[in-house]
């Protein structure tokens, strides 16, 4: 995914970004799924650090909507260098000191220092101001003071709940696999094989779940 790319779709689950042109964050109805997108924006937060506090600032408003089983079955595929799993395990370190507790059994140390800028200018900065302390603990190394967050950055759950069909869905039937496939038959998805290809669940539940969806849309019929 390009970074215009992941500009967009960080968009349309509820980031507030400059530099869109409303051409550009007008997409065709499609699937813009929501732990794709943040595993693609922690990607790029080397490359783009300021990504990080938009995050920190997404998951406290937002974090109790995400599907984290899905995510974890996402970031095992991925290597232990990679900046996607070393930035979400940040994120979730964030989100954990913040008390949303379901985060705390995805978190580990950092085996190796991690700075989110050059470590000669996040060492100078800390040597004046501290280090955040509990960033600190798990091998992470960010000033005091040297993180946004700013609840202005993203939607609130209001607007988002406008926005978002997946999300919508998710705080009516909560995070989990049913309210994902919920959303994929909603979006037009019939077959169990094309909704457990596209969320990443198994075919069972998709099946069920459309075999009970259908029969509930046929009993109001």
């Amino acid at each position: 995914m390009s970074g215009n790319e992941i500009s967009i779709h960080l968009k349309k689950i509820g980031c507030r970004l400059g530099g869109l042109s409303s051409s550009e964050t007008k997409t065709p109805k499609q699937w813009i799924d929501i732990e794709d997108t943040l595993l693609a924006a922690a990607n790029e937060i080397p490359h783009d650090p300021r990504l990080f506090g938009v995050l920190l600032t997404w998951f406290e408003v937002h974090g109790d909507y995400v599907l984290f089983e899905k995510l974890a079955k996402k970031i095992k595929t991925l290597s232990d260098d990679s900046p996607a799993r070393i930035w979400l395990n940040a994120i979730y370190i964030h989100a954990a000191h913040k008390g949303q507790h379901q985060c705390k059994r995805w978190i580990w140390r950092s085996e190796k220092p991690i700075y989110l800028y050059p470590k000669d200018v996040a060492d100078s900065a800390i040597k004046i101001k501290g280090a955040i302390s509990y960033f600190k603990e798990m091998n992470y190394f960010f000033p005091e003071g040297s993180i946004r967050i700013r609840e202005s950055d993203v939607f609130s759950r209001e607007e988002l709940l406008k926005q978002n069909r997946q999300y919508r869905n998710r705080y009516l039937y909560g995070a989990c696999w049913r309210a994902d496939i919920i959303t994929a038959i909603e979006f037009g998805m019939s077959s169990p094989m094309e909704i457990s290809k596209c969320i990443g669940c198994s075919y069972e539940p998709a099946h069920r779940i459309l075999s009970e969806y259908r029969l509930a849309k046929k009993s109001v019929a």
